[in-house]
């Protein structure tokens, strides 16, 4: 169970949720941060992988890569290297 101060609107699952010992999860919502949760064997560890830009309404957990949509557009960020890799800015007048 995961206790947060503002409405979530997003979240997705590490792919091998089930399959690990420590479970992830990526959340975002009108915070404007995007936080992965890991619950492992010593507890909860919550890391914020993004902030700043905005409210977060979409995010997508596939394989290593993490991708999330704010009011600027699209960002992907690789888990293996802990780096934000690329962003596709949001179309002019959407």
């Amino acid at each position: 169970m995961f206790t947060y101060k503002r409405p979530v609107k997003a979240v997705s699952l590490d792919p091998d949720f089930s399959r690990k010992n420590t479970r992830q999860l990526v959340s975002g919502g009108l915070a404007g941060q995007l936080t992965l949760n890991e619950k492992g064997w010593f507890g909860n560890k919550d890391i914020v992988l993004h902030a700043g830009e905005g409210p977060i309404y979409a995010i997508k957990w596939a394989a290593t890569f993490i991708a999330w949509a704010n009011d600027s557009g699209v960002k992907i960020y690789d888990t293996t290297t802990k780096q934000r890799i690329t962003f596709i800015e949001r179309p002019k007048g959407r």
